[in-house]
Formats: structure tokens, sequence, C-alpha cells
């Protein structure tokens, strides 16, 4: 078995492009796995990363700013209530978190998710905040 230096991880995420992709007998640096899939083997709870080229840029506008914001805010906090444009108090999990964070990018440019519609969560996307101790 596999040492487990991450055991006490609860959620990684890999905002990059290319985080989670792999590609295995190519004989390319891919053949190595993803870094989502390796953090949970190596015992992380949950971990996330992506599949393509993701959108970067500068400044609290951009793609991996309102993703990053986004995901955080509705993983500790919740969502945004839509008449008062503050979190709802409600806590979400892993799997809700990325969506809403994705879905927040394609607002700002609509049908453009920036890459960010690659995530791929590996081990427990039902990972909450109340569950890390």
């Amino acid at each position: 078995p596999l040492p487990q230096p991450f055991s006490k991880l609860q959620i990684a995420v890999w905002e990059g492009c290319y985080t989670a992709y792999s590609v295995q007998g190519q004989g390319n640096i891919w053949d190595a796995g993803n870094l989502p899939d390796g953090t949970v083997a190596l015992g992380a709870r949950c971990a996330i990363g992506f599949n393509s080229v993701i959108n970067y840029g500068t400044g609290s506008t951009s793609a991996h700013a309102i993703w990053a914001n986004s995901f955080w805010q509705a993983l500790t906090f919740g969502r945004n209530d839509p008449i008062t444009n503050k979190p709802d108090g409600k806590p979400t999990n892993v799997t809700f978190a990325v969506n809403y964070a994705t879905d927040q990018i394609g607002l700002t440019d609509p049908g453009n998710k920036g890459g960010y519609g690659s995530c791929r969560i590996a081990g427990d996307a039902t990972t909450t905040v109340p569950s890390i101790k």
C-alpha cells in the first residue's frame, strides 16, 4: 500500500490547466496520472482538477478569480441569494460548489465557461466544510 501523507487533507483544489488530465500508454508526462487521483490515492478525502485549458487573467473579474471565490464561498458560506446577493448561509458540498462556481463564470460571459466545465472531482464529492475536523 501507498504511504498516506495526505490523510488529514480534506479538500485539495488544483486550479490549473490540465491538472486532472491523464492519458495512459502514450509515453508522455501524463502517463503518471493526474493530480486529483494521485492526491486521493495518497489519502486526501477529495481533490479537484481540470481536464483542459482554463482561462486565467488578472483582477477580481477574471475567470479564475470568479471561479475560486465562488467555489470557496459556496463551500463555506453558501450560494448567493438572488434577492440580497449575499451568501445564503447554507454551505454546499464539493459537487454543488463546483457547479455553482462554474455557473458564475457563465453569468459574466454567457456560453463560455472558460474551461472550468472540464472540472474533475476525485474521491468523496459530497465532502462539506462541516466534515472538516
